[in-house]
């Protein structure tokens, strides 16, 4: 609703203050940081709720986000814990899926993606991880008709490029990197304008 971040985490902790007890709290907290891509934030927040509950599935997920995007090496451990604990968590496979794409290892990572697009074919992260994963073995027609179902059903998903952008960079496919990041980009540009327009 147009919160400043900041502000929604200095609610949020008001109410800690008040229900110390609270878990779902410290998740919420947890995952507005790491929307916000303030990833020791976030992580302080998980951890604080897996203080209360150990087996906190969701704190143990979004630990393992923030894990991954601040390259922090308790990535692994973390992840070993929620599998554990649920070997068909989704966001541990999008993180299996994830960690498979970058190491080329495109097979193992559509094993992933499709099992979760069996429960939900249009879970828009796996849909995004499985175009960058047919990019990476060259299957292109397909790529492409993965990412236009995603813009078909959510014209301004621009994850689905930013992800395949991400991924082509990272195997140092950089002109196509470049031209996946432009398609991303002129979707939030239409998703912004599309916004003030509703303003």
């Amino acid at each position: 609703q147009g919160e400043e971040a900041q502000a929604v985490l200095a609610h949020y902790e008001a109410l800690m203050v008040e229900y110390p007890t609270s878990e779902p709290l410290r998740v919420a907290a947890g995952d507005v940081a790491l929307a916000r891509r303030s990833f020791a934030v976030g992580a302080r927040h998980y951890g604080d709720a897996l203080e209360l509950d150990a087996e906190n599935q969701r704190a143990l997920a979004g630990l393992a986000e923030a894990y991954r995007a601040s390259g922090d090496p308790r990535l692994s451990a973390t992840l070993e814990k929620l599998r554990a604990l649920n070997p068909h968590h989704p966001r541990a496979r999008l993180l299996h899926a994830e960690g498979s794409l970058d190491v080329g290892e495109a097979s193992e990572a559509l094993a992933q993606i499709d099992s979760l697009l069996l429960i939900n074919p249009r879970h828009t992260r796996a849909l995004a991880l499985k175009g960058a994963a047919l990019f990476l073995q060259d299957e292109l027609h397909a790529m492409d008709a993965v990412q236009q179902e995603v813009v078909d059903f959510n014209p301004y998903a621009s994850e689905v490029y930013r992800v395949a952008g991400r991924v082509a960079s990272r195997h140092y496919r950089f002109e196509q990197g470049r031209a996946f990041q432009s398609r991303a980009l002129a979707l939030d540009a239409q998703d912004h304008a599309a916004r003030l327009y509703l303003a």
